[in-house]
């Protein structure tokens, strides 16, 4: 049996149970690997000697430019995120756009950052899954 959380007047209903625990965890976590990512992205800017030397592969950047790639996708990540807790319906399609975007983006960086990257693609997944889940539940 599922519930809808009380509402006020002109507010949208929550869903109950385990759907609102479904969107609330890929909510929290979209968020936090958006700001992990912006983040990251502050740290290539600033040119940080966090990361490895420059690596010869096919998707060579910049470490600028990087950096502006994880501050743009980190910034929008977190942006959805926070409309996901808010209970928006469109957040659920971009929060998957996203999820597919920061784990190719942060696949990419591995020769950079190699243990935060493939990190990032691991919970960039679960957000996927979480997602998935979320909407096949409806």
């Amino acid at each position: 049996m599922t519930t809808s959380a009380p509402t006020t007047e002109g507010a949208r209903p929550r869903p109950g149970g385990l759907a609102w625990e479904t969107a609330a965890f890929a909510g929290f976590l979209l968020a936090t690997v958006g700001i992990m990512m912006a983040l990251e992205g502050v740290a290539a800017l600033a040119g940080d000697d966090l990361f490895t030397g420059r690596p010869r592969y096919f998707a060579e950047l910049d470490l600028k430019t990087w950096g502006w790639v994880h501050v743009t996708v980190g910034a929008l990540t977190t942006l959805v995120g926070g409309a996901l807790l808010m209970g928006a319906r469109w957040a659920r399609m971009a929060g998957l756009l996203l999820a597919v975007v920061g784990a190719v983006v942060s696949f990419l960086f591995v020769p950079y950052f190699p243990f935060w990257a493939l990190a990032a693609v691991a919970f960039h997944v679960l957000v996927l899954w979480s997602l998935c889940r979320l909407i096949a539940d409806e």
